[in-house]
């Protein structure tokens, strides 16, 4: 049954990312296409639209701490409003669960007029479902998580930039998790 809600997360997952496409006019990729593209990316030092965000996470009902990795891949990259489909994994005190979703986000360059373009504002915010895998009483259930921040966007190693932020949201779902939670992270991400 675990694998069965999994798989109809992940199918609605890639449902509201071929809808978002089609809407905005664009063709999807296919699966395999995609995966070729991220994996020449990392091989031959391509560019690529992938973020790695490990992130710390605090639960302010269960007061209980965590952490976790979530990665983006920004479908359109060189638009002003990036819109990124993401897959994260949770660990927080028993609690283990995977999730996927939407982040969208607004890079906005506060020193462009002075001709600095490698520091960054952005606001973003995130719609994600998943499940938790164990440690609640709702185990391979459908949990949701919403949530908005800021982060920071500056720097340049291997060709990407890192990331600072931090985001408040609210889960449900998750048993004694559920309610709000803060996240801080540091991340990196290739091509913006």
């Amino acid at each position: 049954m675990t694998k069965i809600k999994l798989i109809a997360a992940l199918f609605a997952l890639f449902t509201s990312t071929a809808c978002l496409l089609a809407q905005s006019g664009t063709n999807p990729p296919s699966i395999t296409s995609g995966l070729l593209q991220i994996g020449s990316a990392i091989y031959n030092d391509a560019p690529t639209n992938l973020g790695f965000y490990p992130y710390g996470t605090y639960v302010l009902s269960a007061k209980k701490a965590g952490g976790g990795l979530a990665l983006v891949y920004n479908v359109n990259p060189d638009d002003a409003i990036k819109v990124g489909v993401l897959a994260g994994v949770d660990y927080i005190d028993r609690l283990l669960g995977v999730n996927g979703g939407v982040q969208l986000s607004l890079p906005i360059h506060p020193l462009a007029a002075y001709g600095n373009t490698n520091f960054a504002l952005v606001p973003l915010a995130i719609s994600a479902i998943g499940t938790p895998l164990q440690g609640t009483s709702n185990n391979d259930g459908i949990e949701t998580i919403n949530s908005v921040g800021l982060a920071l966007e500056f720097g340049h190693f291997l060709g990407g930039r890192f990331s600072l932020g931090g985001l408040y949201g609210t889960r449900t779902g998750a048993g004694a998790y559920n309610g709000g939670y803060l996240n801080g992270f540091l991340g990196w991400q290739k091509k913006f």
